[in-house]
């Protein structure tokens, strides 16, 4: 009887690697970088002021009195004027005339009030916030009413005309310093207005309440300026034409989905957060149908059946990430799935996912993916649509923080309206090309095609040369099996089973490179199942859970475990291409994809001068029974460098775990497609 077994190329996802294909920066992405550079000139100046400052404290003579100390200057320019404590006089101003009086009491008055904290207060704000022209006038109207207290009180006791006329007098400076409190502060007239002016304390009240009205009008226009920003935030402009999107809610019913340490169920949350979304649109041209509304189930046919009969624009399926009990809460973040290359609506899928990454990239609290994901076997809601559909991972349920994330209110709202932003984006920019008719179905689990028609199994007749074949509208069609395998519908017949014998009249091993213990042996507290020879002169175990390791040939010995026999020249030169269980990277596949996107250089891509678009190179290897890599090549060379990129990475990583076939640990075959995006 033939055996079915699956082939090495559909067993992996494809990684798909995104790069801009400027690498100059633009000016838009330079706009933090020179920002900062003006809020650094900002900052050195006040240094300056400080130094130049302390240079004057330093440098003159000081008379310390009570609360503050006199720092006499021969006339430095901007003087006087104070800085905290500190009143920094011009010797040319004669302290004890009734004018040096008043500018002394003046400056005292700064220095009682604690105006330098306020300054130096704003102007630590401007360094951070100097595009802000708020800031300017609050510093500015901040001196000015420094100086009017200072002013009040330097002629409590004295004739205000006098003050005023003493004022007028004075030239400008020929210097100031912003941080300090200076006499000879130049907006003359607003200070004689001020010294002149009504000075009734009801008249004074009775203006204030005056102006409470118009107060709160400002602070209420400015609210709702920064709450239609906060909101511009997640949501785009509202559409002119109509879209529809058929919101699915991963599984349902009997079919919970993952479930996290404190029971909370995958189908409960992917449906509060689609019901979110729902209750969020307030543009009347997106019209959102939910796949359900309630806690029911529906298999992965009757969603798409739904989703047809709606005739939507967009499917967007929402699911929550999980991943084994021992990692839970090592793995967290985001991700989007789209189907797999070949199928009709991967393309504008791909551009509905670039869209909603682009969305939630800023605006969500845990970590978004920058790749979309395919997965070569496909996910049936993806593959079986017409138009464009993705599948979002929202979170990671396994992960105690993402799961607190999306249970809180403002995780929900921001995944909510960064979808409703993502689909506003995508619509505004495949305006043209949303309406799509529906096309032929593309079953998932197509394993081929026989005279153009999509085959979804086969049935092999053991008394006969015939099979029978079911194509994807459940018709059936008898061929003999040579027209199956030249149509590669069937797996090549595997190896005959290698012969058994008996070793100490109890325990069955088989001959060869390889012996299956029956039963195991401990090595290390460990059950070990299996004991591989190795082309050096060491051995692999197995044990539970296909876990792996290698020892020395004297360590197995010391273990009691059987040494098998040195491979042979036909064993270990025979490379399968199909294999029962496929050879894998340390830590399955999650790990693979992780190791290729941290390992390769998307901008390769672009040093290579490939222009915007998608390119797939497909690097070939062997995993011999050690796991060790060898005979790499490029299926696919679109470009040497990358292909060479692409080999070199995956020669420079660690061992592999090998195939295993009918039992025997064998040299098989990977290929692997690596997608380069490049952005225009």
């Amino acid at each position: 009887m033939l055996q079915v077994v699956r082939a090495g190329d559909e067993y992996m996802d494809e990684i798909i690697i995104g790069a801009p294909a400027k690498a100059n920066l633009s000016f838009v992405d330079s706009l933090p970088f020179i920002y900062a550079i003006i809020s650094a000139a900002f900052l050195i100046m006040l240094v300056q002021m400080l130094v130049t400052i302390f240079n004057l404290l330093k440098k003159n003579e000081k008379i310390y009195l009570e609360n503050f100390q006199i720092i006499n200057t021969d006339g430095a320019k901007g003087t006087p004027f104070s800085f905290f404590n500190f009143i920094f006089w011009n010797n040319q101003i004669d302290m004890n005339s009734p004018s040096g009086n008043k500018i002394f009491k003046h400056e005292i008055a700064h220095v009682q009030e604690r105006h330098s904290w306020d300054k130096m207060f704003i102007n630590i704000i401007l360094i951070v916030f100097w595009s802000n022209p708020i800031f300017w006038l609050i510093r500015k109207e901040l001196s000015m009413i420094h100086e009017f207290i200072a002013d009040k009180k330097a002629v409590e006791d004295g004739d205000t005309s006098a003050f005023a006329a003493m004022i007028l007098k004075a030239t400008y400076p020929q210097k100031t310093f912003y941080i300090t409190n200076s006499f000879f502060y130049s907006p003359i007239k607003r200070r004689i207005m001020m010294l002149t002016k009504q000075q009734h304390p009801r008249v004074n009240y009775i203006s204030r309440l005056l102006a409470l009205p118009l107060l709160v009008i400002v602070f209420s226009a400015f609210t709702i300026k920064i709450a239609e920003k906060i909101d511009k935030g997640y949501a785009s402009n509202k559409l002119s034409n109509k879209i529809i999107v058929v919101l699915d809610a991963g599984h349902g019913g009997q079919d919970k989905g993952a479930i996290n340490k404190d029971g909370i169920t995958e189908k409960d949350l992917t449906l509060q957060l689609i019901k979110k979304i729902n209750a969020l649109n307030t543009d009347e041209n997106i019209q959102i149908i939910l796949s359900r509304d309630n806690d029911v189930y529906s298999d992965p046919r009757q969603k798409v059946a739904f989703a047809k009969s709606q005739a939507p624009d967009l499917f967007i399926s929402v699911h929550l990430d999980n991943i084994q009990k021992e990692k839970w809460n090592t793995v967290s973040g985001m991700n989007v799935y789209v189907a797999r290359e070949g199928i009709e609506n991967v393309e504008r899928s791909k551009i509905l996912g670039a869209s909603i990454l682009n969305s939630f990239k800023n605006n969500y609290g845990l970590t978004v993916s920058t790749t979309i994901f395919q997965r070569q076997k496909g996910i049936y809601v993806l593959l079986a649509n017409s138009f464009p559909s993705v599948l979002i991972e929202a979170g990671y349920l396994t992960n105690d923080k993402d799961a607190a994330y999306l249970l809180s209110e403002k995780g929900q709202e921001a995944f909510a309206r960064n979808v409703l932003h993502a689909i506003s984006d995508y619509a505004t920019a495949n305006s043209s090309t949303l309406n799509i008719s529906n096309s032929k179905i593309i079953y998932n689990d197509t394993i081929g095609y026989y005279a153009g028609k999509p085959v979804i199994s086969y049935r092999v007749n053991p008394l006969s040369d015939k099979c029978t074949i079911v194509f994807s509208d459940k018709t059936t069609k008898v061929i003999t099996l040579k027209e199956a395998r030249e149509a590669k519908l069937l797996a090549p017949p595997p190896p005959p089973p290698p012969p058994i014998y008996k070793i100490d009249g109890s325990k069955d091993f088989s001959t060869g490179h390889f012996i299956e213990l029956n039963p195991a042996k401990n090595y290390n507290g460990k059950a070990v199942l299996m004991v591989s020879r190795n082309r050096e002169e060491s051995v692999s175990i197995m044990f539970e859970n296909n876990q792996y390791k290698n020892i020395s040939i004297e360590e197995a010995q010391k273990a009691g475990l059987p040494i098998p026999s040195s491979p042979t020249k036909n064993s270990t030169d025979k490379v399968f291409t199909q294999v029962e269980n496929e050879p894998e990277f340390p830590g399955g596949k999650d790990a693979w994809r992780k190791f290729l996107q941290t390992n390769l250089n998307g901008s390769i891509a672009v040093k290579e001068g490939l222009k915007a678009g998608s390119y797939t190179f497909i690097t070939k290897f062997i995993v011999h029974e050690d796991g060790s890599l060898s005979d790499f090549t490029s299926e696919k060379n679109i470009n040497d460098t990358i292909a060479k990129h692409c080999i070199d990475v995956i020669k420079n990583g660690p061992k592999w775990k090998p195939a295993i076939q009918n039992g025997y640990v064998v040299a098989a075959y990977r290929r692997q497609p690596i997608t380069f995006m490049v952005e225009e």
